[in-house]
């Protein structure tokens, strides 16, 4: 409600949760812009096209249909109206509705995303949103779509409306998300409550005006009149920001969903995407040079994607078709992390050139799920992959087992339920597990590009969420033998083992075992394979 009254040139949203980021605050957002500026453009924009359609459209249509609009019927997604209906366009239409929504009063909301190209070449807009914000690569957000709020000054110019943005997310985990956090330094919370104050003035006018004489109503009808242009002229160049917890809606949601959250999420999930508490990276940390704007990426296949038409409004399981940075011609190389609490994977391949590797997902089961599991939901996933060869890569640790009954080593349970799916393994053995100082200075020197002998690293954020998570709460320490990864959170029982080094010491593994493969090779030496 505070969002909707407030409506200010920039509104920054962080909110937990199911606080009606989407559905709530971006709708009547767009909705207000929308009536506002028929045959006007806006300009809706995500990390990715996939988060898109998947995400944020779903919940923007809901709440839409909610205030009585309908698909098909007030509005078309990436398509123009049928000719019959005789619905104006844009002032400035795009030739193909591909993505477009093209609504009943001309008016027309592009669908934008980093990842796909041309999205946003040559566009005019009047106003911008995006939700799950702190995704966004920041220089790029500035130097391309926010220069297309441009268009129709001439038409719009005099109103509020034109030129608004509006920026949703949860709490943002990242640097490279804290842009959203700095613009609370920027608002000013005196006009903020001035347009408040108008806004209630304005509702005891609109309550006068429905009690009183004939005599008075165009008096009253002046006066609202005048506080809604006060109303138009203080939003103009205003900032709003917004912060909110999921509990802050706890009247709406009721205790259940909160409980199921807290069930669900992980404990860092939970505290930034539900409490809303800032817990950026730790400083100084084992992977310290890490920087998911530089290391990691999106990619998605939107052959398939769009293949999906409306389809994509229902679709919940995501398996290895909605990947466009897989190979379908080449194995997958894998390495692995065993624990009691947690199993963890993480899966990649080395690009054609053979300078370059990407990790392309990393998966985890937790106690009391198993190996059988894990495999399971990783072959599941690249159940449609035509390639089914793993090469595995483990160290001594995996020559371990806990099964004391078949005396099974973990290597030989995964070998054994992986060919139960149908892929065959090529074990390769990378020996004892590299100390701590060294896997550190390895990947200090992966990141920095220091050592041309190294692979080029970079991973798929989407899938490796759970592997950026590992990588940056990993602590350093300095002791004696030089550096070390802290690994007293694998022993907390109040850290979530999916947050602490376990799928990090799996990426350690393949990463190791990757390039020390590929030296082993150029060589003509095969000792290390088994």
């Amino acid at each position: 409600m505070l969002s909707y009254l407030v409506t200010a040139a920039i509104n920054i949203l962080v909110w937990g949760r199911g606080t009606g980021k989407s559905e709530g605050a971006l709708s009547m957002f767009a909705l207000q812009n929308i009536l506002a500026m028929p045959r006007g453009n806006g300009g809706l924009i995500g990390t990715t096209y996939e988060q898109l359609l998947t995400r944020t459209l779903p919940p923007l249509i809901s709440g839409w249909e909610r205030m009585g609009y309908r698909m098909g019927e007030h509005f078309f997604v990436r398509s123009f109206a049928p000719e019959k209906y005789k619905w104006p366009r844009a002032y400035r239409a795009p030739v193909k509705a591909d993505h477009y929504i093209h609504w009943y009063n001309g008016h027309g909301i592009y669908l934008v995303s980093q990842d796909r190209s041309g999205t946003s070449n040559g566009l005019s807009i009047d106003w911008a949103a995006g939700d799950e914000a702190k995704l966004l690569n920041k220089q790029r957000l500035d130097q391309e779509f926010m220069l297309t709020i441009r268009g129709n000054a001439h038409h719009f110019g005099h109103l509020s409306n034109h030129g608004s943005v509006m920026f949703t997310s949860d709490m943002p985990t990242t640097s490279g998300g804290k842009w959203m956090l700095d613009y609370e330094q920027r608002m000013d919370r005196d006009t903020i409550g001035a347009l408040l104050g108008i806004q209630v003035k304005l509702a005891e006018l609109r309550n006068l005006l429905e009690s009183c004489s004939p005599a008075q109503r165009k008096k009253v009808s002046r006066d609202i009149n005048k506080y809604h242009h006060y109303l138009n002229e203080l939003r103009k160049d205003t900032v709003y920001f917004s912060m909110a917890s999921t509990l802050d809606n706890i009247d709406a949601l009721g205790l259940g969903p909160i409980k199921l959250f807290r069930e669900m999420l992980t404990d860092l999930d939970f505290q930034t995407s539900v409490l809303n508490k800032k817990i950026l990276q730790v400083a100084d940390g084992f992977y310290g040079l890490l920087d998911p704007e530089v290391h990691g990426y999106y990619n998605s296949n939107y052959s398939f994607i769009d293949s999906l038409e409306h389809d994509f409004m229902n679709f919940h399981t995501r398996d290895c078709r909605w990947d466009g940075d897989l190979l379908p011609d080449k194995h997958i190389a894998m390495a692995c992390d065993y624990n009691a609490k947690i199993n963890s994977m993480v899966v990649g391949q080395t690009l054609e050139s053979q300078k370059d590797f990407r990790f392309l997902n990393a998966l985890f089961v937790k106690h009391p799920y198993r190996i059988k599991d894990l495999v399971e939901k990783f072959a599941a996933y690249y159940k449609y992959h035509p390639t089914k060869h793993v090469r595995y890569f483990y160290d001594h640790t995996a020559l371990q087992g806990n099964n004391a009954a078949t005396a099974k080593t973990f290597i030989d349970e995964y070998v054994e339920e992986l060919q139960k799916h149908g892929w065959t393994v090529e074990k390769v053995y990378i020996g004892q597990a590299p100390a701590h100082n060294s896997r550190y200075l390895f990947w200090q020197n992966t990141f920095g590009g220091d050592d041309k002998n190294i692979l080029g690293f970079s991973y798929n954020r989407q899938n490796c969420e759970a592997m950026e998570i590992s990588m940056q709460q990993a602590k350093l320490l300095l002791n004696k033998n030089g550096y070390e990864k802290n690994k007293k959170p694998e022993r907390d029982d109040n850290t979530p083992p999916e947050e602490a080094t376990h799928i990090s010491d799996a990426a350690d593994t393949l990463w190791w075992g990757v390039n020390k493969y590929r030296q082993v090779q150029s060589t003509g030496m095969a000792a290390v394979i088994r």
